[in-house]
């Protein structure tokens, strides 16, 4: 036998349906002797109360519905908030139009849900110097490929016929919308009423748009996972670098002292170095500190120079890539055709290219604790000596033949993964470059005497040595006081 107490409190006294929502109700239910109330019995007494007609979207709904309520203490609850226990929490999907006073209830449903990010199959980065014989070839890519991966470096050399090349490449690999769909399921499959024949995912890439079949419990879930992935994913960080050059006054100097280097180091750090084409290791430590500082105590040990300041707003977990240096070209031949008696021999030149300078690769990431963990690789190359393009700078030239190689280089590469602070800095350092010139002066008028003249000229060699500077600043950009440009200028002005 059913014990059912089921008391309606009217606060307006009166049981016209278009005053329901202003009613109040309150309910005490227990089984009794095998029997209880069901959340059908509940529904059926409050759609006759409230002259509120149900429409049930699927089978599920009534299976759902015949679920027995044992044990519940209902106190004064609004009719919203009879609904919000009746269905959100035995995972049901309602709609109530007071208009109409039509309520549909549905076990499963179908939602599309904004994902906010770039449509790319997958953003590939990669940081490379590079120079092949027989194709005109680009060193600086940002290019989209297979395969997820974590950031590596590599240095590659190889030889063939019209094939040699020298590359060292950092790459890394970013991928977002190949598993999203798989995520997705994974999280739908959690739930322990999942079905493979309702709950599906459909992704839009162009639309950045996943739409969702599954319960109220499963799609919760789904608009709980993109909700926090893309408070990361959205979260800015702006980094801003200086690259400072020093030129030692001493070029056999051993380097910075940097134990007379006073300033606290407050960062936590992780050391790393990787020795390509230098006898001197590199390194990186996060500081706390000012530039200007920095600068006034390397003067100590030479001549500083600021050669960029280049400054670059990036996605948490995507790569910001700066370039300082040149795009230098060079000719190689890549055939010839052999003339005949009559016709001379033609040779083909191809035009090749090389950067030489500095690739910085930064990929930060902010962690929930504020801090911002940021994988740096710079890439530096240079001309392993100055006359190495001459017998390519000059097209006028009759005596100059074209190259059959590309230009050598020397490349200089490291890789760190550091932990610091918002607007704490991280130096690189290490990047040691020597050069050897011959000066040449001659007595005026007495050195360009025909024959004679030399005996008035004099030669000196001169050993220069530089060490480049990396100091990187990542500022963690909070959207809420990011102000526009126009603010900025409008400040300005007053």
């Amino acid at each position: 036998m059913k014990y059912i107490l089921l008391i309606f409190l009217l606060l307006a006294g009166i049981l016209q349906a278009d005053n329901c929502t202003a009613k109040r109700f309150s309910l005490n239910a227990y089984q009794n002797h095998g029997s209880s109330l069901t959340l059908m019995d509940l529904l059926s007494d409050v759609a006759q109360t409230c002259n509120i007609s149900v429409v049930f979207e699927d089978s599920r709904t009534r299976e759902r519905l015949a679920q027995p309520l044992d044990m519940v203490n209902l106190n004064d609850y609004s009719l919203p908030e009879l609904f919000s226990f009746i269905f959100d929490e035995h995972n049901l999907f309602y709609d109530y139009n007071p208009k109409t006073s039509v309520l549909k209830v549905s076990y499963y449903n179908t939602v599309n849900l904004n994902v906010d990010y770039i449509n790319m199959d997958e953003l590939t980065t990669q940081s490379v110097k590079s120079i092949n014989v027989g194709v005109s070839s680009s060193v600086n890519n940002s290019t989209n490929s297979g395969t997820t991966t974590v950031g590596t470096n590599s240095g590659t050399n190889s030889s063939g016929s019209n094939n040699d090349s020298t590359t060292v490449t950092a790459t890394s690999s970013f991928t977002f919308w190949n598993q999203l769909q798989e995520h997705i399921q994974q999280i739908l499959k959690i739930d322990e009423e999942y079905s493979e024949t309702y709950n599906k995912t459909l992704i839009n890439r162009d639309a950045t748009i996943v739409t969702v079949s599954g319960t109220k419990r499963q799609i919760t879930n789904v608009e709980q996972y993109l909700a926090a992935l893309k408070k990361r994913m959205h979260q800015q960080v702006m980094i801003e670098a200086h690259l400072i050059e020093l030129t030692y006054n001493d070029y056999s100097s051993i380097g910075v002292n940097w134990s007379n280097f006073s300033l606290a180091l407050n960062g936590s750090y992780t050391n790393s170095y990787n020795n390509i084409g230098t006898a001197h290791p590199v390194y990186s430590f996060g500081i706390d500190f000012n530039p200007t500082g920095l600068i006034d105590f390397l003067k100590q040990y030479g001549d500083v120079e600021v050669l960029s300041n280049p400054k670059v707003l990036t996605l948490s977990n995507q790569p910001a890539i700066i370039n300082v240096g040149k795009q230098l070209s060079y000719l190689y031949q890549n055939g010839s055709i052999i003339g005949t008696t009559s016709t001379p021999t033609t040779v083909t030149n191809t035009l090749g290219s090389v950067f030489v300078g500095l690739t910085l690769n930064i990929i930060p990431e902010v962690s929930e604790d504020g801090y911002i963990i940021m994988r740096i690789n710079p890439v530096s190359s240079e001309l392993l000596s100055d006359s190495e393009l001459s017998s390519s700078s000059s097209q006028t030239s009759q005596t100059q033949t074209d190259r059959v190689m590309p230009p050598d280089t020397r490349v200089k590469q490291m890789s760190s993964i550091v932990k610091v602070k918002d607007s704490q800095k991280v130096l690189i350092g290490g990047l040691i470059e020597k050069k050897n010139y011959k000066n040449q002066t001659k007595v005026p008028l007495l050195g360009d005497i025909p024959l004679f003249g030399k005996l008035f000229h004099n030669s000196t060699d001169t050993i220069r040595k530089s060490e480049l500077f990396i100091l990187i600043t990542p500022i963690l950009v909070k959207q809420d006081i990011f102000p526009s440009i126009d603010d900025a200028l409008v400040k300005r002005t007053n």
